[in-house]
C-alpha cells in the first residue's frame, strides 16, 4: 500500500509540475502588453510580436504574438480578457495546428529553427500570421519556422486565443475589441490526472487510519 502511496503522489507532483506549463489567466483579468525587451522597438512587419503580456490579477508574465494583422492596441495600456477560445472575435479567424505548434515551440523554447536569423521573433510572428491565412508572403526564416510546423500536430492543443477588449464593466460586459493575443491552458486531461491522483491519495490515507 505504501509503494501506491508513493507512486500516486509522484504522480500528482509531476501533474502539478505540467501545470507550471500553462499560464496562470482567466476571463475578466485586466491584462498590460509591453514590447519584448529585447526588441524594445517591437517588431517591424505590422508591429507583430513577441510582446510582454503582464496579468494585473494574477501576476503572471509571458511572452505572447499577434493572431490578427489589422487589429491594435497601446503598450502600457490596460485591456480585459473577455474570452479565450480557439478564433478571435473581430474575424472570427480561427487557430490552426500549425499556428498553435509554433507558439507552443517557442514557450518551450525548441528553438532555433533552421533559416532564422537575428530577426527570429519577427520570423515566428510571420509565421504564426502565415499559417492562419493572414498574409500570403513571409521571409525565408519565417517559412522554415513554418515548414517545421506541418505535420506535428493535429489539434490545437492547449494554445488558445485571448479575446482582448479595451473596457469592461458590470453593467456594459466587453467593448472596444482589440488585437488578440496567443497564451498557453492547462490541458483537460491534465486536470483529471491530477484529481485522480489526489483522490487516490485520500483515499488510501483513510484507509491507514482505520
Amino acid at each position: 500500500m505504501k509503494k501506491v502511496l508513493t507512486l500516486l503522489v509522484a504522480l500528482s507532483m509531476l501533474t502539478m509540475m505540467g501545470l507550471a506549463y500553462a499560464d496562470t489567466i482567466h476571463i475578466n483579468d485586466q491584462i498590460r502588453l509591453y514590447f519584448d525587451p529585447s526588441t524594445p522597438n517591437g517588431y517591424s512587419f505590422g508591429h507583430g510580436g513577441a510582446f510582454y503580456l503582464n496579468d494585473t490579477n494574477t501576476g503572471d508574465n509571458f511572452y505572447t504574438f499577434c493572431v490578427e494583422t489589422h487589429e491594435y492596441f497601446n503598450p502600457g495600456n490596460p485591456y480585459y480578457v473577455g474570452g479565450i477560445s480557439d478564433k478571435t472575435v473581430d474575424s472570427g479567424i480561427e487557430l490552426t495546428p500549425e499556428a498553435a505548434y509554433i507558439y507552443w515551440a517557442y514557450r518551450n523554447n525548441i528553438y532555433p529553427y533552421p533559416g532564422t536569423g537575428t530577426n527570429q521573433n519577427g520570423d515566428i510572428q510571420e509565421a504564426i500570421w502565415y499559417a492562419i491565412g493572414e498574409i500570403g508572403t513571409i521571409s525565408s526564416g519565417a517559412q522554415a519556422i513554418y515548414d517545421n510546423a506541418v505535420g506535428k500536430w493535429s489539434d490545437i492543443g492547449n494554445v488558445r486565443v485571448l479575446n482582448l477588449y479595451s473596457s469592461y464593466s458590470a453593467a456594459a460586459g466587453f467593448s472596444g475589441n482589440v488585437q488578440d493575443q496567443l497564451s498557453l491552458v492547462p490541458e483537460p486531461s491534465t486536470f483529471l490526472l491530477l484529481g485522480a491522483g489526489l483522490a487516490g491519495i485520500g483515499i488510501l490515507r483513510r484507509r491507514f487510519k482505520s
